[in-house]
C-alpha cells in the first residue's frame, strides 16, 4: 500500500484561460515558483465538431452495459492533441515543458490546475483528454488534471481519526429507466471490504432517496458526534437547457422522480463543512452552463463549500462506476491526495474493456494541495526502538545508502527545500531511528514545511484578497518562526489590509443604514491609512451626494419661506429671486413652479419688455448687379435684460444667441447683390427672452430700388478686358442712304491678347493681336432701304497670354426714317438757286417756312427740323440760302403761306450735274450722305441713292468719311494727281495704324 509519507508530493502548474473576443482566448501559465508566460489561441473546435466528438465518445449507459464497444482511439488522441496545442502552445508550452523537467529532477509531481472561470464557453470541453503526443496527462501519476475554482478562503485539511464515514444515497425513481442499484451497492461494499480494516471507510446508506431524508441523516450523524466525511450519490442526472443547469434526480414520498439542482444541494451541504468530498455517480453531473461555470451540480457544491467534488461529464457504465469507486476510495483511505487517488482510479479503468471511460470523471477542487484529510494516526510517525529490526518485507538499507540519503537530506534542508528534506529524513528515520540527528532534524524540517505551507497559503490568500485568512496563516508562521522569510513584513501588510477591509465593511453597513456622515468619517480613517484605497461600491461619493442633497433641501426650505414672505408683502422682485433660487437647487420643490409663474406675470405687467428695430438700405437706389448694404439696429427699450436674442431672416437665424442689457443697442450689417431690376425689400425678425422667461419679438421691413443696366454688356475674366464702341455718324438715317460704323477694340487688361477674332453679325471679319493699352479701329459701311431701328452686333473673342479666355460683345443701333420725309424740295414753290440779299432776309424766310411746314428739311443741310429759326441761328448763322421768287420779309409777315414761284428753278440734281462737269476726276464726299464718291459717278450715285433728295451745296475735294477737307475749290492738277495728293494728306493726318475707306477697297 502506498504511504503518505513516501508518496510523491505535488506542485502546481496553473493554466488560467480568459476570453478576449469572439472565439479568442488568452492563456496564462504559472509555476509554483511564480514563473509566468502568456499566449493566445482560437478555439480549435466548432459546435458541430464538438457535438460529433461527444456523440462518439460519450456513449449512453445502455449501449455499454453489455459486451465491448469499439473504442475511438484515434479520435480521442486527435482531440486531446488539439486541446494541448491550443492551451499549451508558445511561451506557455515552453514553460510547461521546463516545469515538467524540473519536477522530474526534483522527484515531485506536477498538478495541472485548469482555471476556466474567465472562459465559460470552454467549461464543458473534456479537458481530461489533454494529450501531449505520447500520453494523456490525466493518466500519468505525475500530472493529474483538476479543475480548480477560484474562491475565497480555500479550505485546509480536516483532522480526522480513521475510519472515514461515508454516506451513500441511491436513487431509483419508478418512472425512469431502472438501474441495477443492488448490484452497484454490492460492488461498492465489496470494494470497500477488500481494503485493510484500519483504512476501510465506514459506509452507511440512506433509507430512501428523498432530499428531506438526506438532510435528516446528516443532522443526526452530527448530533451523535460521528459526522460524515464523504457523500456518494448513485442515480440519474441530466442537463436542463431551459434552466441552463444540470440536476440530480431524487424521489418523492411516492417514489416519483424529483429534480434537485446544484443550488439546492449546495445550500444543503453548505451547512455541513465536515463533508469534504462528494462523488456524483450520475450522468452529466459535471455539465455546466456556458455562461455560468457554477451552474453545474459539481461546480455548485464546490462553490458552497465542499472542498472536492467528482462528477461525470458523460454517461458511465455500471461496471466502470463500481471499479472507479473501489479504486478511488482505496487510494484515498491510504492517504493519497484526492487528485492522486482519482488518477489511480482512472488508471484502473484504463485496463478494463471499456477503457475509454477513464476520462468520464471530472474533479472540481478548491483545496490548494488536494489534501482533504489529516489522518490523526499519521500526524506523527511512531518511533521504533533503535535496535528493533525492520519490519518483515521492508528493504534493508546499508550505511552507504543512509549516507547518501543523509547528504541529499542535508542539501535539501540547507536550501529550504523542506518537502524533499522531510521525504529523505523520514526514509532515514524509518530505516534507522538513531542515525545521526535525523529525528531532530526531521521535526525541524516538518515544522518548517508546515511554515512554508502556511506561508504559501497566506500569500495565496493575500493574492485573493482574503485578508483575515492571510492574517491567521501568517500569524501561525510568525509564532512558529518569527524570522521565516519576510513573514513579518507580509503579516504587517495583511493586518493593514485586513483593517482597511474591516473599515470598508463598516462603511458599507453604515451606508445601508443611511448614516452618511459616519460613512464620511470612516473614509477619512481609510484615507489616512491609504489615500488611494479603492471604493468599488462608490460609497464615499454616494454619502457626499446624500449630505449635499440634504443641505440643498434645507437651503431650498429657507428660500421657499423667504419667497412666500415676499409675496405676502408684494415685493415681486425679491419673491422671484428667492423662488428662482429654489427652482435652481431643488427643481419641483413643493409649489415653487406655480408661485414663480405668478410672480413673473406680476413683474411682466409692471415692467413689460420691449424691442425696437430699425432697418435701412444704403444706398436706396443701385444699378442692376450692384451691392446693397442693409443696416439693422436692435434696441432693448425695456427695463429687463434680454437673453437668447436671435436676428432672423426668412425664418433662419443669421445672428445669435446674443444678450442685450436694458437700454443697450446693437448694429448689424448685411450685404446683398441683386441681378434683376425692380423694387427689393427685406424683412428682419428679432426675438428675445427675459430672465423670467417672457418672450418679446419685433419685425421691420425696408425697400430699395434696382435700376436696369444699359443694353451693352461686357464680360471679362482675370482683369483682361476689351471694350468695343460703335459710333454711327448720326443716330438717324433716311432709308436708302449709307451709314459708316466705327468699331474700337481696346486692351484694358495687363497681359497680351492674342488670336483675337472680330465678328460682325456672326461673320468673322479679322484676326489680330493687341498689347496692353493698345487700340484698334475698324470701319464698315451699311445701307438700309427699309425704315425702322437697325442693330449691328459685334463681338471679340480670343485668349490672353496667361491662358484666360475672353469674350466681349456690343450692339449698336440706328433709326432709319422713311425716304418720303426727305424727298420734298427746300420749300414748296421755292427756287433753290435763288439767293437772298442778306442773312436777315433769309432768317425771315426760315421763320416763315417753319410756320408753314414744321417737319420740312433745312434748305441748307437737309436736316429735318421742328424749330427752323433756332436751327439756323445755331448751325448757319449769317449764311444766305435759296428762297422762292418774289419772297420779301413784308410778304412773309402778311401771310402764313409762301408765294408760288413765278418760273421753275433749277433742281438740286441740276446743280450736282453742273458741279460734276466743273470738277471731273476728283474725289468728294456726297453732299447728302457723305460717302466718298468720284465726281465722274456723282450723278449716278445721286440717282441711285438719293432720288429727289435736297442736300447742301457740293464742296470740291471733300475727304473720305472721318477726314476734314483742306480745300474749298477743285484742284488745278489732273484728277489722278489730285486724288493721290489727298490720300497722302490723309495718311499724314491719321497716321500709319488708322483705317480709312477707299471708295472701292479698304486700305491701310
Amino acid at each position: 500500500m502506498p504511504d503518505q509519507a513516501v508518496w510523491k508530493p505535488f506542485r502546481d502548474f496553473v493554466i488560467r484561460i480568459e476570453q478576449t473576443g469572439e472565439n479568442r482566448y488568452r492563456v496564462r501559465g504559472r509555476t509554483h515558483d511564480n514563473r509566468e508566460a502568456t499566449t493566445t489561441f482560437e478555439s480549435p473546435f466548432g459546435d458541430k465538431d464538438l457535438k460529433i466528438f461527444l456523440l462518439t465518445v460519450g456513449q449512453p449507459r445502455r449501449t455499454v452495459r453489455r459486451g465491448r464497444v469499439p473504442q475511438p482511439v484515434r479520435e480521442t488522441e486527435v482531440f486531446g492533441r488539439a486541446l494541448f496545442d491550443a492551451a499549451l502552445s508558445g511561451a506557455v508550452g515552453q514553460l510547461f515543458a521546463s516545469a515538467r523537467h524540473d519536477a522530474f529532477l526534483g522527484n515531485y509531481g506536477l498538478r495541472v490546475q485548469l482555471r476556466l472561470s474567465g472562459a465559460p464557453h470552454l467549461v464543458n470541453l473534456p479537458w481530461e483528454f489533454l494529450f501531449d503526443g505520447r500520453d494523456f496527462l490525466a493518466l500519468l501519476p505525475d500530472t493529474p488534471v483538476v479543475r480548480y475554482l477560484d474562491l475565497e478562503r480555500p479550505p485546509r485539511p480536516m483532522r480526522v481519526t480513521p475510519p472515514l464515514n461515508m454516506l451513500v444515497t441511491i436513487s431509483a425513481p419508478t418512472d425512469l429507466q431502472r438501474l441495477d442499484v443492488e448490484e452497484e451497492r454490492e460492488k461498492l461494499q465489496e470494494a470497500l471490504q477488500a481494503m485493510e480494516p484500519d483504512k476501510r471507510p465506514h459506509i452507511q446508506f440512506t433509507p430512501n432517496a428523498q432530499l428531506a431524508t438526506l438532510q435528516r441523516t446528516l443532522r443526526h450523524a452530527r448530533l451523535r458526534g460521528n459526522p460524515f466525511h464523504i457523500w456518494h450519490y448513485i442515480g440519474h442526472g441530466g442537463y436542463d437547457p431551459d434552466q441552463r443547469s444540470s440536476f440530480l434526480v431524487f424521489t418523492t414520498r411516492s417514489g416519483a422522480p424529483e429534480r434537485v439542482d446544484g443550488f439546492q444541494l449546495g445550500t444543503l451541504f453548505g451547512g455541513y463543512p465536515e463533508i469534504r468530498l462528494a462523488v456524483l455517480n450520475a450522468c452529466e453531473g459535471a455539465r455546466s452552463d456556458t455562461e455560468d461555470p457554477f451552474a453545474g451540480v459539481a461546480a455548485a457544491l464546490v462553490e458552497k463549500g465542499v472542498p472536492a467534488v467528482i462528477g461525470m461529464q458523460f454517461e458511465i457504465s455500471d461496471e466502470v462506476a463500481a471499479r472507479l469507486s473501489a479504486e478511488f476510495y482505496t487510494a484515498l483511505a491510504e492517504g493519497l491526495p484526492v487528485d492522486a487517488a482519482l488518477t489511480e482510479a482512472r488508471r484502473a479503468v484504463f485496463f478494463m474493456p471499456n477503457w475509454l471511460e477513464w476520462a468520464t470523471p471530472v474533479l472540481f477542487m478548491r483545496t490548494p494541495d488536494g489534501q482533504l484529510f489529516d489522518l490523526a494516526e499519521r500526524a506523527a510517525p511512531r518511533e521504533a526502538p533503535a535496535d528493533k529490526k525492520p519490519p518483515r518485507g521492508a528493504p534493508a538499507v546499508d550505511d552507504a545508502a543512509l549516507e547518501r540519503l543523509w547528504i541529499d537530506a542535508s542539501a535539501a534542508y540547507y536550501t529550504d527545500n523542506w518537502a524533499e528534506a522531510v521525504d529523505r529524513l523520514e526514509r532515514i528515520v524509518a530505516a534507522r531511528q538513531s542515525y545521526r540527528s535525523a529525528a531532530t532534524r526531521l521535526e525541524t524540517a516538518r515544522r518548517m514545511l508546515r511554515c512554508a505551507s502556511a506561508y504559501d497559503d497566506g500569500c495565496r490568500a493575500m493574492e485573493q484578497g482574503d485578508w483575515r485568512s492571510a492574517v491567521a496563516l501568517l500569524s501561525e508562521v510568525a509564532e512558529a518562526d518569527a524570522d521565516f522569510r519576510d513573514v513579518q513584513r507580509k503579516l504587517q501588510e495583511a493586518r493593514r489590509q485586513a483593517r482597511l477591509a474591516e473599515l470598508y465593511e463598516e462603511a458599507t453597513l453604515l451606508s445601508q443604514a443611511g448614516h452618511w456622515q459616519a460613512v464620511i468619517r470612516v473614509f477619512d480613517r481609510l484615507h489616512a491609512l491609504t489615500p488611494d484605497y479603492p471604493d468599488p461600491d462608490d460609497l464615499q461619493r454616494r454619502a457626499a451626494d446624500q449630505i449635499e442633497a440634504g443641505e440643498r433641501q434645507a437651503q431650498a426650505k429657507r428660500l421657499y419661506r423667504d419667497g412666500i414672505e415676499a409675496i405676502d408683502r408684494g415685493d415681486w422682485a425679491a419673491a422671484e429671486q428667492a423662488l428662482g433660487g429654489v427652482e435652481a437647487i431643488a427643481p419641483g420643490f413643493e409649489s415653487t413652479e406655480a408661485l414663480l409663474q405668478r410672480v413673473r406675470r406680476e413683474l411682466q405687467a409692471a415692467y413689460p419688455p420691449r424691442l425696437v428695430t430699425y432697418l435701412a438700405a444704403e444706398p436706396e437706389v443701385i444699378d442692376e448687379g450692384g451691392s446693397l448694404t442693409w443696416r439693422l439696429q436692435v434696441h432693448n427699450a425695456g427695463q429687463a435684460d434680454l437673453r437668447d436674442v436671435f436676428v432672423m431672416r426668412d425664418r433662419t437665424a443669421v445672428e445669435g444667441p446674443l444678450s442685450l442689457a436694458a437700454g443697450e443697442a446693437r448694429m448689424f450689417t448685411f450685404r446683398s447683390t441683386f441681378t434683376a431690376a425692380g423694387q427689393k425689400s427685406r424683412t428682419m425678425h428679432v426675438t428675445g427672452e427675459t430672465e423670467r422667461g417672457v418672450e418679446v419679438t419685433s419685425s421691420v421691413t425696408a425697400t430699395a430700388t434696382v435700376r436696369s443696366k444699359p443694353k451693352r454688356t461686357t464680360r471679362a475674366r482675370d482683369r483682361v478686358s476689351a471694350s468695343i464702341s460703335i459710333e454711327p455718324e448720326t443716330a438717324t438715317v433716311v432709308a436708302g442712304r449709307h451709314l459708316i460704323w466705327t468699331v474700337i477694340v481696346r486692351n484694358d487688361g495687363t497681359v497680351d491678347l492674342r488670336r483675337l477674332t472680330l465678328e460682325r453679325d456672326s461673320r468673322e471679319i479679322e484676326t489680330f493681336t493687341l498689347a496692353p493699352g493698345q487700340e484698334r479701329r475698324f470701319t464698315s459701311q451699311s445701307r438700309y432701304t427699309t425704315p425702322g431701328v437697325k442693330e449691328k452686333v459685334v463681338s471679340i473673342s480670343g485668349s490672353a497670354a496667361n491662358g484666360k479666355r475672353i469674350f466681349e460683345a456690343d450692339v449698336g443701333s440706328v433709326e432709319v426714317l422713311p425716304s418720303e420725309s426727305r424727298r420734298s424740295t427746300a420749300t414748296p414753290g421755292t427756287a433753290p438757286g435763288t439767293k437772298l440779299a442778306s442773312a436777315a432776309t433769309f432768317r425771315e424766310y426760315m421763320k416763315s417756312l417753319g410756320r408753314q411746314h414744321r417737319s420740312a428739311p433745312c434748305p441748307l443741310c437737309g436736316v429735318e427740323l421742328s424749330n427752323f429759326v433756332k436751327h439756323y441761328d445755331k448751325m448757319h448763322a449769317g449764311e444766305p440760302g435759296p428762297v422762292p421768287a418774289g419772297f420779301s420779309p413784308s410778304s412773309a409777315s402778311k401771310s402764313q403761306k409762301a408765294p408760288s414761284p413765278s418760273a421753275p428753278a433749277p433742281t438740286y440734281r441740276d446743280r450736282l450735274k453742273q458741279f460734276a462737269r466743273d470738277h471731273r476726276g476728283e474725289m468728294i464726299a456726297c453732299p447728302v450722305c457723305g460717302v466718298p464718291v468720284s465726281t465722274d459717278n456723282l450723278l449716278r450715285h445721286y440717282d441711285r441713292q438719293h432720288p429727289g433728295a435736297v442736300g447742301s451745296q457740293p464742296v470740291s475735294g471733300s475727304a473720305p468719311a472721318g477726314r476734314s477737307s483742306q480745300r474749298a475749290q477743285a484742284p488745278a492738277q489732273s484728277p489722278a494727281t489730285a486724288y493721290r495728293e489727298e490720300l497722302k494728306a490723309a495718311i499724314k493726318e491719321f497716321g500709319p495704324d488708322d483705317y480709312v475707306y477707299c471708295p472701292s477697297v479698304r486700305l491701310h
